[in-house]
């Protein structure tokens, strides 16, 4: 896994697309934080990448929230049941 600065996509995108095909997978920063991810997709395997995407977001959701009943903070109210669907959704849609 490589990881490049957003400015690298304006400034040199053939290098990034050369990256991408080298290391097959790129974290992408903004201010020295990741903000996205980058893979390399087949036009036949589209959706099947994207199911996958996400399904390890519903997995992350799952242990987020069994992390905080191991940790004694107890099940999640309907509120915050509905907060982290929302959350996952939007992260989804970009």
């Amino acid at each position: 896994m490589k990881i490049i600065p957003s400015r690298d996509l304006r400034v040199r995108p053939g290098g990034v697309w050369k990256d991408l095909r080298e290391h097959r997978e790129l974290v992408i920063t903004s201010h020295g934080r990741p903000v996205a991810m980058m893979v390399p997709v087949a036009p036949d395997n589209v959706e099947e990448t994207l199911r996958a995407v996400r399904r390890a977001r519903g997995e992350e959701a799952i242990s987020a929230v069994r992390a905080r009943r191991a940790g004694g903070g107890g099940a999640p109210s309907g509120a915050e049941v509905d907060e982290i669907v929302r959350r996952a959704r939007k992260a989804g849609r970009g």
